[in-house]
């Protein structure tokens, strides 16, 4: 079945942060716009260590929000379906119904190569499947009494934190390069806190994610004691299978999509890319909390879908020219959180206060939610 869309209409594929505030920002555009989504839900993938070992939390604190009453706030309708192809002006649904329109907003973000819970799996379309797996996992975690976190970026030290800080009795060892993007102070902060937990820090990657015997190996020769193995590196994205043949150039080795300036894909004015499908360009930088680089995306993409469609000049996204990891703050446990806001030692006290406060607590929700239509349409 085709569905014809009216003129000025935006589809956008992708229901997470940057494809909802795509919306948000289109709102009084005139716009008719629709996302599509395969889950039902908006995932706060920010929360998603506490979620492995709080899984009433997800509930508690809105981490799984309603897709659709998101979208109604943000003045989009919602078609939940997995997405088979993007074209320059039409979108393919996985059962091959199409949907045309003007504009299309790639917005698709990535998963864990490895089928990590950090984000959702492809089976996981409904927040009661997402919840029950967080459920399912906790009890796995509970019952080790060693687990090794692979991978020590900014999810790693998070999920290594949150496990020690929920089952101090076990022995949690994380393993990689510590914070590789990360400003020396938040690395020296980050390295201390989860040091005091008892967390054990060291080198290399795990050759093989199965333990066992109760045991795996590192390229650095090292034997460690896991009964379980939480991968926290690995991402992939899905730029390369969704995007028709006339647009496959765009995507890159590891499927993220190469885009304009103006984040529109080359060769094509009516596809627009926002998030981390986006490769960032060469000697620029994105913000390292994902949820942030995707909201400034957003803004740009918003207005150039605009811009376009009253063809006026359209702008470039502003890229950074250094590195862009403060402010940072990084949640290692209801109680522990470290802040650096680029501000002198001698506060350091004030920042991890702050991270506490805003981030530990309940990851920024009681600020954000109502960003996303709580109080209004949920």
């Amino acid at each position: 079945m085709t569905y014809t869309a009216t003129t000025g209409t935006c589809i956008i594929v992708g229901g997470g942060i940057g494809g909802v505030m795509v919306a948000k920002n289109l709102k009084k555009s005139g716009l008719e716009v629709t996302i599509i989504d395969r889950q039902n839900y908006l995932d706060w993938s920010i929360a998603a260590a506490r979620s492995l070992v709080s899984p009433d939390d997800i509930d508690k604190h809105n981490y799984a929000m309603p897709l659709d009453k998101v979208s109604e706030f943000m003045g989009a309708k919602f078609v939940q379906s997995a997405v088979a192809q993007v074209s320059e002006k039409s979108v393919t649904l996985a059962n091959g119904d199409v949907l045309n329109a003007d504009f299309v907003v790639v917005a698709i973000g990535g998963q864990y190569g490895s089928g990590a819970l950090w984000k959702p799996t492809p089976e996981l379309t409904t927040k009661e499947k997402r919840v029950a797996a967080f459920r399912a996992e906790r009890e796995k975690a509970a019952a080790a009494k060693a687990i090794v976190v692979a991978g020590a970026g900014l999810a790693g030290v998070e999920v290594a934190g949150e496990l020690k800080a929920a089952f101090p009795d076990a022995k949690v060892t994380l393993v990689g390069t510590f914070l590789p993007f990360a400003s020396d102070n938040t690395k020296a902060k980050v390295r201390k806190a989860l040091e005091e937990m008892g967390v054990i820090l060291t080198d290399g990657r795990v050759e093989d994610p199965k333990p066992v015997n109760g045991k795996v190996k590192t390229t650095s020769n090292e034997t460690l004691d896991a009964d379980i193995v939480y991968m926290a590196t690995g991402f992939i994205f899905a730029g390369a299978k969704l995007l028709d043949d006339n647009l496959k150039s765009n995507a890159t080795e590891n499927g993220q999509v190469s885009c304009r300036p103006t984040l529109q894909l080359d060769g094509c004015d009516t596809v627009f890319a926002c998030g981390d499908i986006v490769k960032v360009p060469d000697g620029k930088y994105a913000d390292v909390k994902g949820s942030m680089h995707a909201e400034a995306m957003a803004k740009t993409v918003a207005a150039n879908v605009m811009n376009l469609m009253s063809g006026k000049e359209l702008s470039s996204f502003k890229w950074s020219e250094k590195a862009n990891n403060v402010p940072s703050f990084t949640a290692l446990g209801p109680d522990v959180g470290v802040g650096d806001l680029g501000m002198p030692a001698c506060m350091g006290g004030i920042e991890n206060w702050l991270a506490r406060k805003v981030k530990t607590a309940d990851f920024f929700m009681t600020f954000r939610a109502a960003d996303f239509g709580k109080g209004k349409t949920w």
